[in-house]
Formats: C-alpha cells, structure tokens, sequence
C-alpha cells in the first residue's frame, strides 16, 4: 500500500499538458493556409516558436471569427484589427504579417507604373469587407465600384468594367484562370497596413511572448527573409508605402 501512495505522490507532480489555445483565421498564403490539413505559412512558424504553447487552427471567413470572438469561443483570431476587436480583446504589437497592396489593372492598359495621378478618376474595386489602409480609404480621387470580394473585383477588372483594383499578388490564386490571364500586376507598391494578431482577454503575458518571438525573427533576419521570397523586397521596404 505504501509503494503505491508513493507512486500516486509521484503522478500528483507530473505536468499536466495545457489545453491548447484556439486560433481562428480566414485563410490568406503565404500568410497562413492549410496544405494537406496542415496548418501552414508565417504565422503558423511564428507561434511554434512558442513550443510549450499548443494552438489549434480553425479555417472561416473573418465575419465568421469575428462572431465567434464576441461569443468568446476563440482564443486568438488572425488579422483583426483594433476597430473589429471586442472589448477588452488585444492585438499584438510587433508587426509580423503585412498586406501589401499592389495596383491591378486589365491585361490591356496601356499603364506601365503606377501613379495617383494616371488614375485620378477612374474606376477603382471597392470591397467593403476590406480594411484598407487610412490614407487609400480617406483618398477621394477614384471612382469607387463596389465588389463583393477578390473574386468579384478580379472579374470586374477582366471584363473592363473597372480600370484598378488594389490587392496582394497572390489575389489571382483562386480565381478563374481565364479572368487571372486577362489582368496583370503593375510594380510599384501602393500601399501597405499591418494585420496584426487578436487575443482575447487574460492573455497579455501570450502577446508579449509572441511579440518578443517577431522580434527574434527580425534580428536573426528570418522574416526579412520570408518577404525577399515571397514579394521581392524586404519588409521594410514593402511597408514604407502608403501612398494613393
């Protein structure tokens, strides 16, 4: 009988593996994506720099985060920014993932560059969905076309039916590759806004650990690598424009 009180005083101390933390996110690549049911992209590396932190991932639209966020049933939501936040919610403050918008215009367009002023007064995809960055949102020089989502705005764009739409260069990835071939991507970055992470409230010391993991990340150079491979140029260079 004594042996066994031993061996239950030896179990009482054994750790008892924490439940994992449950993120929801609309899925956006190279960002965070889902390959052969694995969860995939920056943000999904960043958070396993936490290895005792178990994170769950859960795949939907951002109306659908953001319900389940109000009714406290995530604990982590990707790219939901301050306004969106409930209360008492945090965002992180390290800037890990951007969104890089380029100008979009049909296949056609006699435009090499980009300018406001080429555009001035010309039709430009507005989705409402979208937050975009401050200045293109306060910007009054286009002719705003609403648009449901990417898909919608990439088709508008195809069919001439806009002159621009302002997105990421990925935003041809799910689109009809018809309407992908028929628009193309001008150089210059317009604009760019940061899409930080949301955590629900009580996990202030998660948000610290995650912000001191970006800043390793920046230091030992492995996400200015990230967007050399993905879009070309380094994060710096890619968030100093906001521009229209």
């Amino acid at each position: 009988m004594k042996r066994w009180l031993v061996l239950l005083g030896c179990l009482w101390w054994l750790p008892v593996a924490a439940k994992p933390f449950l993120l929801c996110a609309e899925p956006w690549y190279p960002f965070i994506y889902q390959d052969a049911g694995q969860a995939r992209g920056l943000l999904v590396d960043a958070l396993q720099r936490q290895p005792d932190v178990r994170i769950r991932y859960r795949f939907m639209g951002m109306a659908g985060c953001e319900k389940l966020m109000r009714q406290g049933q995530v604990d982590l939501a990707a790219f939901a920014t301050m306004s969106h936040l409930p209360p008492g919610w945090l965002n992180t403050r390290q800037t890990l993932v951007t969104w890089v918008l380029y100008a979009w215009v049909p296949l056609k367009s006699p435009v090499t560059h980009f300018s406001p002023e080429a555009f001035a007064g010309k039709r430009l995809a507005w989705i409402d969905a979208y937050d975009y960055p401050e200045t293109l949102d306060k910007d009054q020089q286009y002719r705003r076309v609403p648009a449901v989502d990417s898909v919608e705005a990439v088709a508008l764009l195809a069919n001439g039916r806009i002159d621009l739409m302002l997105d990421d260069p990925f935003v041809t990835q799910d689109v009809d590759p018809v309407f992908a071939r028929a628009i193309r991507r001008l150089p210059e970055v317009v604009a760019s806004k940061p899409q930080p992470l949301a955590l629900r409230p009580g996990l202030g010391w998660l948000r610290d650990r995650i912000d001191r993991g970006v800043q390793q990340m920046r230091d030992d150079g492995s996400l200015d690598a990230f967007y050399q491979f993905h879009f070309g140029a380094g994060l710096q260079a890619l968030s100093v424009s906001d521009k229209p």
